[in-house]
């Protein structure tokens, strides 16, 4: 019995240095403003995380795109964002070819406490017959001394985009 007690902090490290960051909610409605917390977990091993970077999906060439990314401020971390070409899109009377691509954190993030991240997008619309759309939020988590994670691909936190009820 004392030794598998002994090994409960272990496996409760373990889960947390391979914890991958996510969203706290994860499906939203289509066209809507969402409210997005990213959670990153921990730094990376023991090391302190210095900085966050979320990659939007959007860009030339990405129809589906969230779009007038705002981040939220945040206490002890210093906040920019990267604009760049997206598709063509209008809001309130303005047409835009311009957007924010990525945002970024500056700061410390101890290894053993966790952080959220949040930020306002705008959602793609949807049609009513349209199935549910995924968007991956790439993130690039920064730790020197350690190198850094790249949490792409299948790793990239997600969330959901629902269409609208059909009409009935």
């Amino acid at each position: 019995m004392r030794s598998a007690l002994m090994a409960l902090p272990l496996l409760a490290a373990s889960a947390t240095v391979g914890a991958h960051p996510s969203f706290v909610e994860t499906s939203f409605p289509a066209g809507s403003t969402a409210h997005l917390q990213l959670q990153i977990a921990h730094g990376c091993g023991d090391k302190l995380t210095h900085l966050v970077r979320v990659q939007l999906p959007n860009g030339e060439g990405v129809s589906a795109a969230v779009t007038q990314a705002k981040p939220r401020q945040t206490r002890d971390w210093l906040i920019s964002t990267e604009t760049g070409p997206v598709e063509p899109f209008s809001s309130h009377g303005t047409d835009y070819t311009q957007d924010v691509r990525a945002i970024r954190w500056l700061g410390v993030l101890p290894s053993d406490h966790y952080e959220l991240f949040e930020f306002r997008v705008r959602l793609p619309n949807l049609a009513a017959d349209e199935a549910p759309l995924e968007l991956a939020f790439p993130v690039e988590q920064l730790c020197p001394g350690e190198g850094d994670y790249d949490w792409d691909g299948e790793d990239a936190p997600r969330i959901t985009v629902t269409p609208p009820a059909p009409p009935s």
